[in-house]
């Protein structure tokens, strides 16, 4: 799993390449814990590049909806490829979490 992180105003966006799953998660979790600001208002994970959502992942995605929700920070997955929004969809996690089609999308909707 890489990582590439960038800024658009108080939104911080993780591009994911690879697979999100076992060990691969927990250094996920920590680099998107250590990048968030106090002042960021939103977090967007671009999933466009993303092969496949471990059992492992979606506990991530659990753990980091539940702490941007706590610090009122807006929570947004985009462009996630079919076999990973199935994950997703089958996980309920899409109930829970916004889903967008586009990167664009998602930031219009964390920033309002």
């Amino acid at each position: 799993m890489q990582v590439t992180l960038s800024r658009n105003g108080n939104t911080l966006t993780a591009q994911l390449h690879g697979r999100l799953e076992g060990l691969s998660s927990i250094d996920f979790q920590q680099t998107i814990e250590s990048e968030m600001d106090p002042g960021d208002t939103g977090l967007i994970l671009d999933m466009h590049d993303m092969s496949y959502l471990g059992s492992a992942g979606l506990r991530v995605l659990a753990i980091l909806s539940k702490r941007t929700g706590d610090a009122g920070v807006k929570f947004a997955l985009c462009a996630p490829q079919q076999t990973v929004k199935r994950v997703i969809g089958m996980s309920g996690f899409d109930k829970m979490i916004s889903i967008f089609g586009t990167q664009e999308e998602a930031n219009a909707a964390v920033s309002a």
